[in-house]
């Protein structure tokens, strides 16, 4: 026999149908407040002391020229895209500044957002918050999603520093230097913003003067005393990753340690290693036996000699019994 459930009381199943909407309408409510509280921490500025400016966007490389100091802002832009970029993958460039905004997620600056949000929440700032702690005080549960997103979630803001900067110029210097441009210039300018939205921030350009890249034009080859050595490291010149009309480049020198070590070992010398290598760089002629410089080609370019340097002296291993 089917049994069936009835509601004497039509008012019971009004009580019914309003608990059902509630509960259905439950997350929903709980996110809107989440979203109204995500909304009020959107402003990127918020929690900046005087004279402090935010990073805005991403920063900027370009070739440099003299600047006027009458030029207005607008020309200064304007000159910056006539120059274009810098000869260096931007990418690599990008990689050795610590000048950047806050990350992004879904819209600019998210995790400073989250941030702001929970420092809002540490100060009780909204109302709602206000009224919970009037009757519970130590409300461990906003206390721990304040500290998470303050301490984890969040970014605290990426405000604009002069010894940053000029830490980010030291390392530009030394990419440039890896890429054989050795007199390389870099300045830096802030662009404050003055309208209201994006007050108390700021864009940054680092302005680059690459100078002349190095080329090598000569290569010497080790001057040792050893007969055998000389021998073994001349024969073995052919298959060098430094080549005269080259373009300075560190990594190349890198793998020519690694090279002539590897020559060594397989001619006996397991002693030596990549550390015994050095190289002598002279940007001034000792002779003119160079090839590039009577190149008019590469007249923009800073000729360079290289001397390779190793030990005179090495123990050489040969086989002494075979069992």
């Amino acid at each position: 026999m089917k049994s069936a459930n009835y509601i004497n009381n039509p008012n019971d199943a009004l009580r019914h149908d309003g608990r059902n909407s509630l509960l259905g309408w439950g997350p929903l409510i709980w996110i809107a407040i989440a979203v109204t509280l995500f909304a009020t921490s959107c402003a990127s500025n918020l929690y900046l002391e005087k004279g402090q400016f935010l990073v805005k966007g991403e920063p900027t490389f370009s070739k440099s020229k003299e600047i006027k100091s009458d030029t207005t802002v607008k020309m200064r832009i304007e000159s910056l895209k006539e120059l274009g970029l810098s000869t260096v993958s931007p990418d690599l460039l990008y990689s050795s500044v610590r000048t950047k905004p806050n990350r992004k997620m879904i819209w600019p600056k998210t995790y400073l957002h989250l941030y702001n949000l929970g420092r809002s929440l540490q100060r009780y700032e909204y109302p709602f918050e206000r009224f919970i702690r009037f009757f519970r005080p130590s409300n461990h549960v906003v206390d721990s999603v304040a500290s998470f997103l303050v301490r984890t979630a969040g970014e605290p803001p990426a405000i604009i520093d002069t010894l940053v900067l000029e830490k980010d110029i030291e390392n530009l210097k030394n990419v440039y230097f890896s890429q054989g441009y050795f007199h390389t210039k870099v300045f830096y300018r802030v662009d404050t913003c003055h309208s209201h939205i994006n007050a108390h921030k700021a864009n940054v350009t680092y302005l680059i003067d690459e100078g002349k890249a190095a080329i090598i034009d000569k290569i010497r080859p080790p001057l040792i005393a050893d007969s055998l050595m000389r021998s073994v490291l001349l024969s073995n010149m052919a298959d060098s990753y430094l080549h005269s009309g080259d373009t300075y480049t560190e990594s190349n020198f890198s793998a020519e340690r690694g090279r002539i070590s590897t020559v060594m070992r397989n001619n006996g010398y397991f002693a030596f290693s990549p550390k015994m290598i050095s190289f002598d760089i002279d940007t001034l002629p000792r002779d003119t036996m160079g090839t590039v410089p009577n190149n008019k080609a590469i007249k923009d370019y800073q000729p360079i000699w290289i001397q390779i340097k190793v030990p005179d002296k090495q123990p050489s291993y040969k086989v002494g019994h075979i069992n």
